[in-house]
C-alpha cells in the first residue's frame, strides 16, 4: 500500500474537486521523494498525465471528452526507461481504494507459474486489480498492463508514453 501523502483537492457539495497544476505538483515532489532529484515531469507528457488522473479520479465528464471508457483496463506502452512504472506508481496516490492495484513484475508471474503451474494463472484471475509490469518486456513490444474487461483498445498516441485504454 503507497504511504498516505495528501492529494491537492478541495470538497464541494460533497464532490472532490481537482486543480490539475496541484496534482502535477503533487506528483512531482512524490516523484521526487520516491525517485530522487533527477525526477521530472516533461511538458510533452502532461496530456498523458491529464489522461490517467481524470481515469484515476473518474472524473467522467473530461474522460467522456476524451473517448476514456472507465469501465476498461489501460495498456501502458511506450520506450524502456520512458516512465511508464513510475507514472503508475504515483498515480495510486490518486485511485479510489476500491479501484487500488498491485504492481507486480510479470518475470516473478512466470517464476510463481514455473513453480505453481496453472494455481497461478488462477491466482491472478480473481477480484484484485494488478499492474504487470514489463508484460512484453524481452520483446519490447508491450510493457505494462492493467487488465480489467476490454473490448478494443483505444489507441491515444503521445512522445514517449502511451497510455491505451482497453
Amino acid at each position: 500500500m503507497i504511504h498516505k501523502s495528501k492529494i491537492p483537492f478541495q470538497t464541494q457539495n460533497g464532490y472532490r474537486i481537482f486543480d490539475f497544476n496541484q496534482c502535477l505538483a503533487f506528483l512531482f515532489k512524490e516523484g521526487r521523494k520516491k525517485y530522487g532529484k533527477n525526477f521530472n515531469i516533461k511538458h510533452e507528457d502532461r496530456e498523458v498525465y491529464y489522461k490517467m488522473l481524470i481515469y484515476a479520479i473518474h472524473d467522467i465528464e473530461n474522460c467522456q471528452k476524451h473517448n476514456i471508457d472507465l469501465k476498461k483496463g489501460i495498456l501502458m506502452l511506450g520506450p524502456v526507461g520512458s516512465g511508464k512504472t513510475s507514472l503508475m506508481y504515483l498515480m495510486k496516490h490518486f485511485f479510489f481504494p476500491y479501484y487500488q492495484y498491485h504492481v507486480k513484475s510479470v518475470r516473478e508471474v512466470a517464476f510463481e507459474f514455473i513453480n505453481n503451474g496453472y494455481q497461478t494463472i488462477h491466482k491472478y484471475g480473481k477480484s484484485e486489480i494488478y499492474c504487470f509490469d514489463d508484460l512484453g518486456g524481452d520483446s519490447g513490444v508491450i510493457d505494462q498492463v492493467i487488465p480489467v474487461s476490454s473490448d478494443h483498445p483505444i489507441p491515444v498516441k503521445f512522445d514517449q508514453v502511451i497510455p491505451v485504454f482497453i
